[in-house]
């Protein structure tokens, strides 16, 4: 490598970003070159004083006591921001429901017939059993009994 080419990367060799090969030739060059081990000082002494002088700058107890109120607060608006929008969603959905399926929620009652021995059928809710009155009567059992779901 040539002096160049050293001094626009020293700054990654100084950070420890190159592997064991680049690492070999920058250290071989500085070596030999006395400017680019010069330049190579230079560098890492303002690194290190970089370094220094944001270790030293500390944040106000206040600040840090404010940026974590606000940090709390902006979680707990999020929380209840998905709360209600999860509401909100179940909220529609059921309306959807509600509105396009209207027999799930408020299904019609299924009118049961008996089939009379002549082949009529006749409603349940006229029969004599179904007004309250004691009767006789019993359901003819056939292999098919028609339920007239209409109204």
């Amino acid at each position: 490598m040539n002096c160049e080419e050293i001094r626009k990367t020293i700054d990654l060799y100084l950070d420890g970003e190159f592997g064991l090969q680049e690492k070999t030739v920058i250290e071989q060059h500085l070596e030999e070159c006395s400017e680019c081990r010069a330049f190579t000082a230079v560098q890492y002494q303002l690194k290190q004083d970089v370094k220094a002088a944001f270790t030293q700058i500390k944040a106000p107890f206040r600040l840090e006591l404010a940026v974590q109120r606000n940090m709390v607060k902006s979680n707990r608006q999020k929380r209840s921001m998905h709360i209600g929008m999860a509401f909100a969603a179940v909220l529609i959905l059921g309306l959807m429901l509600w509105i396009f399926t209207p027999q799930i929620f408020s299904p019609k009652r299924p009118q049961i017939v008996q089939v009379s021995p002549q082949g009529q059928t006749i409603p349940i809710n006229t029969h004599p059993l179904s007004t309250g009155q004691r009767s006789n009567l019993r359901p003819v059992l056939s292999p098919f009994v028609p339920v007239n779901y209409n109204p």
